[in-house]
C-alpha cells in the first residue's frame, strides 16, 4: 500500500521498499539510504505466514546497502530505517541483535574504509521506540527518533548523548560545512543538535 500510494499523491514518494536519493544544492551533496528493515529482523523474516514476502528480501537488499555505500561520494550520508541498531528500549534485544549483526556491521566496514569523510556514513536515523535519542557507537551517530504522538519513557544506556521521551520531530540539514539534526519537541523548542 505505500509503494502504491506513490501513484495516487504527488506528495508520497516512496519508488521501493528501499531505495536512495541524493540532493545536491549550493556546493553540497547529501545522499540519503532508505531500508525496509523488517525483512532484517529475524522474529518477522521466519513468521511467513504473516509477513510473507519479508524471507525473500534480506540478502538482496544487504548486498545493495553494500553497493550504495560502495559507490557512494557524497559529502554528506544518511542511512534510515524503522528498527533501531542501537537504543534503549523495552521491546526485544533481538530485534537490534540482528540490526546490529547485519546493518551496524556494513555501516562499521564502509566508515573504517572512508577517507577524508566521504563515503562515511554520518548517522543511522531510526523510528520504532517512539522517543529520542542520541547513541554514539563505534564512532557513528544513531539516532532514533521521537513521533509526533505516542511517546515512550526512556533511560539512558551505554554511549547515551542525548535521550527524551518528549514527542516531537527531527529537523535535518546540511551545507558544504556541516551537517545538522535538530530533534524538537511539540512546543517547537530545540532539545538537542547533533552536528557533523
Amino acid at each position: 500500500a505505500c509503494l502504491d500510494y506513490s501513484a495516487v499523491s504527488r506528495r508520497w514518494q516512496m519508488p521501493s521498499r528501499y531505495y536512495t536519493k541524493v540532493f545536491e544544492g549550493k556546493g553540497t551533496a547529501l545522499r540519503l539510504i532508505f531500508l525496509d528493515t523488517t525483512p532484517l529482523i529475524s522474529k518477522y523474516k521466519h513468521d511467513t505466514e504473516t509477513y510473507p514476502d519479508a524471507c525473500r528480501q534480506e540478502a538482496a537488499q544487504l548486498a545493495w546497502l553494500d553497493s550504495v555505500l560502495t559507490a557512494a561520494t557524497e559529502q554528506w550520508i544518511v542511512v534510515l530505517g524503522h528498527h533501531p541498531v542501537y537504543a534503549e528500549t523495552p521491546k526485544d534485544e533481538s530485534e537490534r541483535e540482528d540490526m546490529q549483526a547485519m546493518v551496524g556491521t556494513i555501516l562499521r566496514k564502509h566508515n573504517e574504509a572512508a577517507k577524508l569523510g566521504k563515503g562515511k556514513v554520518a548517522m543511522y536515523i531510526n523510528g520504532h521506540i517512539h522517543n529520542f535519542q542520541h547513541i554514539l557507537c563505534d564512532g557513528m551517530d544513531f539516532i532514533p527518533n521521537s513521533s509526533a504522538s505516542l511517546s515512550r519513557p526512556v533511560k539512558p544506556t551505554d554511549g547515551t548523548v542525548f535521550c527524551s521521551d518528549k514527542a516531537g520531530f527531527s529537523i535535518l540539514s546540511a551545507n558544504k560545512h556541516e551537517l545538522v539534526l535538530r530533534m524538537i519537541d511539540s512546543d517547537g523548542n530545540v532539545l538537542h543538535e547533533v552536528r557533523k
